[in-house]
């Protein structure tokens, strides 16, 4: 089993993505259990670390740091602020991916990990 210092170097790959703060906050959240915030929420997924990892090696970098934040069922999710300082979510489930954009009338849409190039072309558009 690897041990922390291992696990903190397996997260190198996410800098250029989610930055220094970004891995700071993926750390922090290893340590919640079930139960955090008042009984509501879930340990951090395995699952969803594994996609971060994956979407990392296909999109390294954009214009914007991303927020990264633990939902209540334990997924990753990043938040951005777009130009017009709207809020883009991209949610990192178990199989595929949930994306929300305030700034596209609310736009909401899944994406299984079979569509990831066209998540990918649109992430790029909106930040």
């Amino acid at each position: 089993m690897a041990n922390e210092k291992d696990q903190d170097t397996a997260l190198k790959p996410l800098l250029p993505l989610i930055g220094e703060k970004g891995v700071q906050r993926i750390i922090e959240y290893r340590g919640y259990r079930d139960g955090w915030d008042k009984g509501r929420g879930r340990s951090m997924q395995s699952a969803s670390l594994r996609m971060l990892v994956e979407l990392a090696g296909y999109l390294p970098t954009l214009p914007v740091m991303p927020d990264v934040v633990l939902t209540h069922d334990g997924n990753i999710s990043l938040v951005f602020t777009d130009l017009a300082g709207k809020s883009v979510e991209l949610d990192l489930l178990p199989d595929g991916y949930y994306l929300y954009s305030e700034g596209l009338d609310n736009l909401e849409r899944e994406f299984d990990k079979g569509e990831r190039k066209d998540l990918l072309a649109l992430l790029r558009k909106l930040v």
